[in-house]
């Protein structure tokens, strides 16, 4: 999706787009039809740039992986989204309009604000996730949790730390959407789990990042209920195997099992046990998915993610995919030539 393209252009989930280039024209082309119009500079005064892009859109986000082989200067046209440069290997420097300038490596990213081109150089082999988020999405996300109107423009700062524990789990979201969009057929073809997915990545860019709202969302949203029923997601999304039930999850982030089912409702519109399926099945269809039929069972993957009863399993996974484990797990067999 084109920083300046119409939402919804392509559908609401996008395929991947995986371009490999060392032409320049080719590759700032590339880029300016997936983000936004650009110019690129190979430091070396070269014409190689040696680029890597698969990036992927899910209605109004859009997220890729982006490898340059050398060190390189990226001039961007006024940009109307915002957008997230995370560094997963190497190091970068930037400025957006005139902002101070910031320094990027591993465990912090670049947060670049609607309104102002953008300046960046990366370092040789500096490997970056990159996502661009619709400004309206993100209005309107974070009227819903204040739970009134916004009457200025949501304002990052520059900078934002993705090595606290809410940090990384957000960077496990955004793992989560590139492993999916990369497979077909992968889970994001289901609207319900793509919508479900970009509100849990932009809730966790309001929550985990500071900007012109983080006082305001933080006194008045997150009661310690709401807190703790956020753990109690996390807890199931980081250990779906493990025999959870709703008393021991309770228990755990130190709630009543009855505040707990309430909260859970709240915020996810299910309650534990049926979210915490939900879980399962999308992390056994990706392992099914992913899996050899001569050398993997079904038995053996449902049991890795914490289902016992394979006969209400497989019922589960027929409602939710349309098709038994054992079709998704066949299509993955090796065709004899």
């Amino acid at each position: 999706m084109s920083d300046r393209s119409s939402a919804g252009k392509l559908g609401r989930v996008a395929p991947n787009r995986v371009i490999e280039t060392t032409d320049v024209d080719h590759a700032e082309a590339a880029l300016s039809e997936a983000y936004l119009p650009l110019r690129l500079r190979p430091r070396a005064g070269g014409h190689s740039v040696g680029m890597h892009l698969d990036a992927a859109r899910i209605d109004r986000v859009t997220v890729g992986c982006l490898l340059f082989g050398s060190d390189i200067r990226i001039m961007t046209e006024e940009a109307t989204n915002y957008h997230i440069d995370i560094p997963l290997s190497g190091h970068s420097r930037s400025r957006a309009g005139k902002r101070d300038e910031v320094f990027t490596s591993p465990g912090s990213a670049a947060v670049f604000m609607p309104g102002a081109p953008a300046d960046l150089h990366w370092t040789r082999d500096t490997v970056e996730l990159c996502l661009m988020v619709d400004p309206v999405i993100v209005e309107r996300e974070l009227a819903n949790l204040l739970g009134h109107e916004l009457k200025t423009p949501v304002r990052f700062a520059e900078t934002m730390d993705v090595s606290t524990p809410g940090g990384r789990s957000w960077m496990r979201t955004i793992d989560l959407v590139v492993r999916e969009s990369a497979r077909e057929p992968g889970v994001l073809r289901y609207p319900l789990i793509a919508r479900r997915l970009e509100q849990i990545l932009i809730d966790g860019l309001l929550v985990e990042h500071r900007h012109n709202y983080s006082d305001e969302l933080s006194a008045d949203r997150f009661t310690p209920r709401d807190r703790a029923v956020r753990r109690a997601v996390e807890l199931l999304e980081g250990r779906p195997e493990d025999s959870w039930t709703t008393r021991d999850l309770a228990a755990e982030v130190g709630l009543s099992a009855r505040s707990l089912q309430s909260g859970f409702c709240d915020l996810t519109g299910a309650p534990p046990m049926t979210y915490l399926r939900g879980v399962r099945l999308r992390r056994t269809h990706g392992d099914l998915v992913d899996s050899n039929a001569e050398h993997t069972t079904v038995s053996q993957v449902a049991h890795l993610w914490g289902f016992t009863h394979l006969g209400r399993f497989a019922a589960a996974y027929r409602h939710e995919y349309g098709e038994l484990p054992s079709d998704t797990l066949g299509a993955s067999a090796p065709r004899s030539s």
